[in-house]
Parts: structure tokens; C-alpha cells; sequence
């Protein structure tokens, strides 16, 4: 009974010492991110790990190191897990500003039906690029080679381009081909 009351003392103390560092991993952490919303999560989800994982604290190490190193490993899982989970909302948002872009002129569901109408296989593999998997991730997920995977993505992005410019309605005429002049060299 006093060993367990000794052991909520010491957690507590320890989380009154993380917690002084408050601001300071804040900080830290919009060196990083740049957004002060996003800063506050990093440091709040940090310091509920290091009080969760106060057994691996050692008392030689700085503190203040040890937290910074968690904001840091924190933030690099946020941003990866940011990088996986892009999806043709956030494209429709993002090419909205520009004004050549396909989805300012396309609703989302139309980019949407244009890729749901190539074939399945490529179909897929698109969507896992545009959510911003690497080609070996996307061969792994799907079991297929790397090589196949490289070329699925290009004859989707080729047939998306093509049935987008016609949606848009900027189907080019072919133009002919300029004739070979023979030019004499002397």
C-alpha cells in the first residue's frame, strides 16, 4: 500500500517536471510544423507518451532532450500518416486555386467517374499514387512487380489526361505532322 502511493508521488512529480516543458516543446515543435494548432497537439500527445513511457527515461539524460527527441519522433508520424491519408477532396482543394487546372473546371465527381471508369487494375493503382504511395509500396500492397506497377500508373495517368480533356472540352485536333525537308549538306 505505501510502495503504491510512493509510485503515484513519483508519476505525479514526473508529470508536474514534463509538463514545465510545456511550452518549450510548443516551440520546438513549430520549427517543424510552422502551425501553432498542430504544435500544441505535437507537444500535449508528447508529453501523454513520456508519462506513459517514463520507465525509459533515464536520470543521467537531459530532460528536455528526451522530450524534444519525442515531439520530433511524434511529428514524423504525424507527418506520414498526413502523406497516406491525401485524398481527391484535398486534390479538389488544392488545384481549386489554379485556374488551369482540371479540377477547376471538373467537379470531383467527374475526376471521380473518369477514374472509375479505366480498368480496375489501374484504377487502383492511381488512387494509391495519388495518396501518395511509392511505386514499391504500391507493388508490395498489390502484389504485383515494381515494373508493372510504374507502367499501370502511366497508361492510367495517360487515359485520365485524355478522357479529362474531353470532359473539359479541349479535345486538340491531331495536327499534322510537318513534312522531312531534305537539306543538303555540302
Amino acid at each position: 500500500m505505501i510502495q503504491r502511493k510512493e509510485q503515484k508521488n513519483c508519476d505525479r512529480d514526473f508529470a508536474i517536471r514534463v509538463d514545465a516543458h510545456r511550452k518549450n516543446l510548443v516551440n520546438y515543435a513549430m520549427q517543424y510544423c510552422k502551425c501553432r494548432a498542430l504544435a500544441e497537439d505535437l507537444a500535449a500527445d508528447s508529453i501523454i507518451k513520456a508519462i506513459e513511457k517514463q520507465h525509459l527515461y533515464k536520470e543521467q539524460q537531459q530532460l528536455r532532450e528526451w522530450l524534444c527527441k519525442i515531439v520530433y519522433n511524434e511529428f514524423i508520424n504525424h507527418y506520414r500518416k498526413s502523406k497516406r491519408s491525401v485524398d481527391i477532396e484535398t486534390l479538389h482543394e488544392k488545384h481549386t486555386a489554379c485556374p488551369d487546372s482540371v479540377t477547376s473546371q471538373l467537379g470531383e465527381t467527374e475526376i471521380r467517374k473518369c477514374i472509375n471508369s479505366i480498368n480496375e487494375e489501374q484504377a487502383e493503382i492511381i488512387k494509391f499514387r495519388l495518396a501518395g504511395y511509392s511505386y514499391q509500396e504500391i507493388s508490395t500492397l498489390t502484389g504485383i512487380d515494381i515494373n508493372l506497377a510504374r507502367a499501370r500508373v502511366h497508361l492510367a495517368k495517360n487515359k485520365l489526361g485524355k478522357m479529362l480533356k474531353i470532359k473539359r472540352g479541349n479535345n486538340p485536333t491531331p495536327k499534322s505532322k510537318p513534312k522531312p525537308t531534305l537539306a543538303r549538306v555540302y
